[in-house]
């Protein structure tokens, strides 16, 4: 199993469940799409969440460098689209990266995450990892700490895009 498979199952775990997020809730992501000029209605968010949760499907289901390809390229997307927001100096309620409208809008901290997931996705590309199933099966007590580690890195993921940029915010507005 590639040492990389651990990140790469967090970023994929990511991406499935903002998927979903944004399949349940599409409302906020559509704002953010037409603040940039992007035609974007609730049905077209939910196409895209689709593809989403489709690219993630596939990485956990059948594992293999096309996925991860596939995983590489949305996550390569969604820094484009953040930096040209930021280029354009159109301003958002939020990100919609999770169904819903956040305090802060997306910035730095996005483009960052989106990089190294796409980097993680990209090693995945060099070094394929299998599908989960395979990944579990080498795993100590049935993978159980390895999903746990995983959940546990997606959370967290989660926590660095949605309220890490308001903290920092809240910093910096403190010190001044």
């Amino acid at each position: 199993m590639p040492l990389i498979a651990g990140p790469f199952h967090i970023v994929v775990g990511l991406l499935a469940i903002a998927g979903v997020a944004k399949l349940a809730r599409p409302a906020a992501t559509a704002d953010v799409a037409r603040a940039a000029g992007i035609p974007a209605s609730q049905a077209v968010v939910r196409i895209f969440a689709l593809l989403e949760v489709g690219a993630a499907a596939t990485a956990l289901v059948f594992g293999g460098w096309q996925a991860a390809l596939g995983i590489a390229l949305l996550y390569g997307a969604f820094a484009v689209f953040v930096i040209m927001l930021s280029v354009r100096g159109i301003e958002t309620a939020g990100c919609g990266c999770f169904g819903q409208e956040t305090e802060e809008p997306p910035g730095r901290i996005h483009v960052g995450l989106d990089l190294v997931a796409a980097a993680i996705a990209l090693l995945a590309v060099a070094s394929p990892v299998p599908d989960l199933a395979s990944v579990l099966a080498v795993q100590p007590l049935a993978g159980m700490p390895y999903i746990g580690f995983v959940l546990m890195g997606v959370w967290l993921s989660m926590v660095v895009l949605t309220e890490f940029p308001r903290l920092m915010r809240i910093a910096s507005e403190s010190a001044t």
